[in-house]
């Protein structure tokens, strides 16, 4: 069980396929816009690291950061779209 090995399976009709470090690219967003996507998400999942790590609450979070509790409630749900990567 969770092994293909000497199933028979070959992969049929599956192509080879180049990846990348960025999957936004792979998906084909332009670059610009996949790096900015990437960025986002690597950031959300370096705060809610930090979050449960140090066992903060979204207010303490907010206070560390320096930004209103609802941007940090927006970074944990995943809501990034309109989450400002400038200062």
């Amino acid at each position: 069980q969770g092994s293909l090995r000497g199933s028979g399976w070959t992969g049929g009709g599956i192509e080879e396929a180049t990846v990348s470090r960025n999957v936004f690219l792979d998906l084909g967003f332009a670059e610009d816009e996949a790096t900015e996507r990437a960025l986002r998400v690597e950031i959300a999942l370096r705060v809610e690291l930090l979050i449960r790590d140090r066992r903060l609450t979204q207010k303490e979070a907010a206070r560390l950061f320096g930004v209103p509790q609802p941007t940090i409630s927006k970074i944990v749900n995943g809501k990034l779209a309109n989450l400002s990567l400038g200062s």
